[in-house]
């Protein structure tokens, strides 16, 4: 979430970059719109784990 922005100089985090890959934009999206530095690294994989949970749930 933090080192390929910052050492690759990205848009995108790793983490979104691997879901569009494989074809989940939307949900690569609204990962990729999370700022990092204002959560908690507890609260970032929590929100995360929420918004897999929510695309799946829609699929």
């Amino acid at each position: 979430m933090f080192e390929a922005r910052l050492r690759f100089k990205k848009l995108d985090n790793d983490f979104s970059c691997w879901l569009k890959d494989a074809g989940l934009m939307d949900l690569a999206n609204k990962i990729s719109y999370l700022d990092p530095y204002t959560y908690t690294l507890e609260g970032l994989r929590k929100k995360i784990t929420v918004l897999i949970k929510r695309a799946i749930e829609e699929q």
